[in-house]
């Protein structure tokens, strides 16, 4: 069903569905089908929306990049907590015929995590 073209409504449309990250082909596809708009008019109101909503849609987006940097900050917490338990308490992982290579890997890995986190979190609140 093709309903009036109300370039609020679309702006409010597009903002929203990318805020929730839906891929670009599914909402200019969508654009067309509730609009009624051939697919290069719908891509150049989307590229449009898009370059003048850029910070609304970060911000949209903020909530989500938070809890996946937190929880890999959680995550390579554990890792390296548990890592350096085991190795304390005479653990070894091998890997082939060096040991000791997998525990250094596992906090190699958790450090990778925290500081990976860390920057994702950094990055949400400073674009905030």
């Amino acid at each position: 069903m093709v309903v009036a073209m109300d370039p609020d409504e679309i702006e409010t449309f597009v903002v929203r569905k990318l805020g929730r990250y839906s891929p670009r082909q599914e909402i200019i596809k969508e654009m067309c089908a509730r609009w009624g708009l051939n697919w290069p008019q719908a891509e150049g109101i989307f590229q449009k929306i898009e370059m003048r909503h850029g910070g609304d849609i970060q911000k949209r987006q903020t909530p989500f990049m938070l809890i996946l940097s937190a929880a890999s900050m959680l995550l390579g917490v554990v890792g390296l907590i548990g890592t350096i338990y085991q190795t304390l308490n005479g653990l070894v992982i091998m890997v082939g015929a060096v040991p000791w290579l997998g525990n250094a890997g596992f906090i190699a890995l958790s450090i990778s995590l925290i500081a990976g986190g860390a920057a994702g979190v950094w990055q949400a609140l400073r674009k905030n």
